[in-house]
């Protein structure tokens, strides 16, 4: 019998299904070091949102994949931010009005 040359088809996908793990795997290890990475940057201040998904995140790692890809805003808003501001030139602030 003459001994062909080349892969077969089974050699080929056994190759594809192989990078194609290779290329999903290295892309659940950098979303959750990217998830550990953003959690380390925190505030950890008020509101907690991103730090308790983050931590979620690390506890179970399927979440800290997603979670390393998603941009979680928790910053305060213009409003939170006024209510801790006491403007000297208010009149209303000074005297303790409830904002």
């Amino acid at each position: 019998m003459k001994k062909e040359k080349g892969f077969t088809l089974i050699e080929l996908l056994v190759v594809l299904a192989i990078c194609i793990v290779c290329i999903v795997l290295i892309f659940v290890v950098v979303g959750y070091v990217k998830n550990i990475v953003k959690l380390c940057h925190c505030d950890f201040d008020s509101p907690f949102k991103a730090e308790v998904i983050r931590a979620v995140g690390i506890v179970i790692p399927p979440v800290g994949v997603v979670a390393g890809y998603c941009k979680i805003n928790d910053k305060k808003t213009k409003k939170e931010i006024n209510i801790y501001y006491l403007d000297p030139n208010d009149i209303n602030s000074i005297k303790g009005k409830k904002l």
